[in-house]
């Protein structure tokens, strides 16, 4: 299945299509109890997109379930764009250029970044000591501030369309 990354890049809608045909290859299968039969898509005008609900053990569910996604406000092409611009978590990135890239703040780039390498870490595609952007400390997540700006020498990261 050959996929254009840049539809797939485009809104939420597209992204999630592409997530739940690689998670969910045989048909939609609730996280908390295994229902695979029983379940549907919630179309409720409050309803984030992408919301499911399994009739066997009543709760609500979707592809961000039980992923570092779950409990973000981020929308989820900016997580599969970030994803794509780190490779996974291992390559490193700086939150400015993250930023600029997918039209988010600096801070939540910054965030992004470090739960993408944390999850890289946990994952085993790469080990703690691997030199990509390294976690945010605790202490610094509540008042981060940039540090630093792009100079004209530096690299910049060009996409097709930053602004989707």
């Amino acid at each position: 299945m050959r996929t254009d990354l840049s539809r797939c890049f485009k809104d939420e809608c597209a992204a999630l299509e592409l997530v739940e045909a690689c998670i969910w290859p045989n048909g939609v299968v609730c996280p908390h109890c295994g229902e695979n039969s029983r379940t549907s898509l919630l179309r409720g005008s409050s309803t984030k997109t992408g919301t499911r609900k399994c009739y066997g053990c009543r709760k609500l569910f979707s592809v961000r379930t039980g992923t570092m996604f779950e409990c973000s406000h981020v929308p989820f092409h900016k997580w599969l764009k970030a994803l794509f611009l780190t490779g996974c978590g291992t390559e490193p990135i700086k939150p400015f250029q993250l930023s600029r890239a997918i039209d988010v703040s600096f801070k939540t780039a910054a965030l992004m970044i470090a739960q993408i390498n944390q999850s890289a870490v946990e994952c085993g595609i790469r080990t703690s000591e691997d030199k990509a952007e390294t976690p945010l400390p605790a202490h610094e997540r509540s008042t981060l501030v940039p540090s630093e700006f792009p100079t004209a020498g530096e690299p910049q990261i060009s996409t097709v369309n930053s602004h989707a």
